[in-house]
């Protein structure tokens, strides 16, 4: 696999993950680990 296709899928997931996290089925958790996140950036 090559890298881009490395970073696209990384993307993808990414995304998929966030639009998790804006769904009204979202955990407390995922709100934590987003801050996380933006703090390690």
């Amino acid at each position: 696999m090559n890298k881009e296709t490395l970073l696209q899928k990384i993307a993808e997931e990414k995304n998929r993950q966030e639009e998790q996290n804006l769904s009204p089925f979202a955990t407390p958790n995922s709100a934590a680990v987003r801050s996380r996140e933006e703090n390690i950036v």
